[in-house]
């Protein structure tokens, strides 16, 4: 079968068909084996306060952790172990779909399991809503499809940065400035946790996305803040306070800037 990486996952047009999704506890049995009957279909998996220990046919060992997604190919055999429970509402949200090109032949991403390491909370919003469409009495997959594409668009960019030679040494600071919302650090701060200069870290940012630090910051929240206001029941005083901004007006302001509508207005068009 064709392997597409999800680095190059943009650059073609194919089509998803999702099977299911399922949400999962794991609160009486913590194993799931597939060891001698391999997975029929692809899967992404998010971890929702589970780290996962997966063991392969071969004996080969990998760890996921909390927050992590998983993408599992047709034809993987495996054992797995849902340890280190966060809390009582611990689950796994899994998703199962085959990938086509505009020829209708299948591919896949990999022949193994990959995990990506994100601990993005938007990937928390989007496995969810795609889980909440599937769960609806006559499931909703216009709507699920929606959430899983982009699923896939963000794994997509996620994968491209973390393997780009030339800005992998500022990495850690694009991932913190895309995914953080309280501002425990300062630019100068970023810049040291990618063990660079200040001046070194903005020349290179401001060449990677077209804008400082601060703008990119910005921008990533009023992102979030759109999917919190399309998918949650949340005020705007409550998103604004998540997302760490100094006062509901200027949240306001900020998003009028960036989207030509106050945080009210955005969410009524998208009802």
């Amino acid at each position: 079968m064709e392997i597409i990486n999800l680095r190059e996952l943009n650059r073609y047009n194919y089509s998803v068909n999702l099977i299911n999704s399922l949400k999962q506890y794991w609160v009486t049995n913590n194993k799931f084996t597939c060891i001698n009957n391999p997975k029929k279909t692809n899967m992404l998996m998010y971890l929702d306060g589970f780290d996962a220990e997966y063991i392969f046919k071969d004996g080969k060992t990998l760890t996921a952790h909390s927050g992590s997604v998983v993408y599992i190919p047709i034809g993987a055999e495996y054992e797995v172990y849902m340890v280190n429970p966060h809390h009582s509402q611990s689950n796994t949200i899994g998703v199962n779909f085959y990938t086509n090109d505009l020829d209708g032949q299948s591919f896949i991403f990999s022949n193994d399991v990959v995990v990506f390491d994100t601990d993005d909370k938007i990937y928390y919003m989007l496995f969810n809503k795609v889980d909440r469409y599937s769960e609806q009495l006559v499931p909703n997959y216009t709507k699920m499809k929606a959430g899983f594409y982009d699923i896939l668009a963000n794994l997509c960019d996620y994968s491209n940065l973390i393997n780009d030679n030339k800005y992998s040494v500022i990495s850690r600071g694009i991932l913190y400035l895309e995914t953080e919302t309280d501002d425990a650090l300062s630019i100068p701060d970023v810049a040291k946790l990618c063990n660079v200069s200040e001046a070194y870290f903005r020349r290179l940012f401001k060449e990677f996305s077209g804008m400082s630090p601060i703008e990119y910051r910005l921008y990533h929240k009023i992102k979030r803040a759109k999917k919190l206001l399309e998918y949650e029941h949340l005020s705007v005083a409550e998103i604004s306070e998540m997302l760490s901004f100094v006062s509901p007006a200027y949240f306001i302001k900020v998003f009028k800037q960036q989207t030509g509508m106050t945080p009210l207005e955005y969410k009524k068009s998208k009802i």
